[in-house]
């Protein structure tokens, strides 16, 4: 079995800086990828996470891949 680190909304939310509210939209929303466990209780795995985050990173090799 893969030994992924697996978080919680809570650490994610906390990690970003953000709400759990936030990270609960970006769930609802397909941003973030997410493993329901139970009734709004979910873990995110750390590759989903690095998905999520680079996807939303903005700096100087995004701006080259966007330009013409």
């Amino acid at each position: 079995m893969n030994e992924e680190s697996i978080y919680t909304v809570e650490e994610i939310a906390q990690e970003l800086r953000t709400s759990v509210d936030i990270i609960y939209r970006r769930i609802k929303e397909g941003k973030l990828e997410a493993i329901e466990v139970g009734p709004r209780t979910y873990r995110i795995r750390e590759s989903a996470y690095k998905k999520f985050v680079d996807s939303h990173t903005v700096g100087k090799e995004r701006r080259h891949s966007t330009q013409g």
